[in-house]
């Protein structure tokens, strides 16, 4: 497997979902260094758009295979879920329109939320209120109790065994497609020619979609961040060996508004590797007081915190805002 994406296919992915999605603002918050607000897309976090596409190219698939019922199954604490709850209520829509003989298909496709007791409220509630504006069946659940992400996964993979459907996963080459509209917002905002480094944290890997575009797109230096109790995707980028490590947290701080993955994601990581300039793990109780600070979501603080430990010299720094701080 080529573990590459190509500028036209980014292109494609983003003229397939750009009806779809909010350009977001990107403001200066000081000298050169700018906040690319995604916490003001559709759902809420930079997911809307790399879910959405993942989402359609499965609709895609069922128009041919014509499948139903089917689920369409992720593993979430919160934006991830939201984004697939969403996407799913919205092609339901766009496909019935598009394909009306096929009604019958798109209105038996269900999304379903497996997640764990370590979910925030704020975010089970925010998912639950999505879930209420799914109109099409009464098949659509979120299941959060299990004690660990590992529960989860034996009940979400138990559950495909037994009923036809996909999981829609937090890294992989359609995900991370879809987020390049995010790297062509960007790029159209700054003058050609001049250089960018992108901050952004980082867990299962699906922010480097927005990266590895950008670098095609013009002179880029790459910085991701982590936690140093959920640092798995940095240890895995930094092993020589091509061990995949997993996190060590066994219970999510108060810092991330929400953390659902063990591991990084396998297509994600090779992407890593090829693109990622530098990986910095940053410590719980300055993210926590860089959240107190500027109010921003915990990702997003993620991402600032390295910024205050590594400063390049690039034209233009952006940071993602990668979601409210709900």
């Amino acid at each position: 497997m080529e573990y590459i994406i190509t500028l036209n296919e980014y292109r494609i992915a983003y003229q397939k979902i750009k009806q779809f999605i909010r350009d977001t603002p990107i403001i200066n918050i000081r000298n050169n260094v700018f906040l690319k607000q995604e916490s003001k897309q559709v759902t809420g976090s930079f997911k809307w758009s790399g879910v959405l596409y993942s989402v359609m190219k499965t609709f895609d698939e069922i128009l041919i295979h014509k499948t139903s019922p089917y689920f369409l199954i992720t593993q979430s604490t919160g934006n991830h879920g939201i984004a697939v709850i969403a996407s799913v209520n919205l092609m339901i829509e766009y496909y019935s329109k598009l394909y009306p003989d096929l009604i019958h298909v798109w209105k038996n496709i269900t999304p379903g939320i497996f997640a764990n007791q370590y979910i925030k409220p704020n975010k089970l509630e925010k998912m639950k209120r999505y879930l209420q504006k799914f109109k099409y069946n009464n098949r659509i659940f979120i299941d959060n109790s299990f004690k660990n992400y590992k529960e989860s996964l034996i009940a979400r993979t138990e559950f495909l065994k037994k009923n036809k459907g996909k999981y829609i996963e937090h890294g992989g080459k359609d995900i991370m497609t879809g987020y390049g509209s995010i790297a062509f917002s960007i790029d159209k905002h700054f003058p050609k020619g001049k250089s960018i480094a992108f901050y952004s944290a980082i867990g299962a890997g699906g922010p480097l979609g927005i990266s590895l575009c950008l670098s095609l797109l013009r002179k880029s230096e790459i910085v991701v961040s982590q936690t140093e109790n959920f640092d798995a995707f940095i240890k895995s980028f930094k092993n020589k060996d091509g061990e995949i490590f997993e996190n060590t947290g066994e219970k999510v701080p108060n810092i991330s508004n929400g953390i659902a993955v063990d591991k990084p994601e396998k297509y994600a990581l090779k992407v890593g590797k090829k693109i990622i300039d530098k990986a910095i793990v940053v410590k719980n109780n300055e993210v926590i007081n860089k959240q107190k600070k500027v109010k921003l979501g915990g990702s997003s603080c993620i991402a600032l915190t390295a910024l205050d430990t590594y400063f390049t010299d690039t034209d233009y720094i952006v940071v993602l805002d990668c979601e409210g701080n709900t």
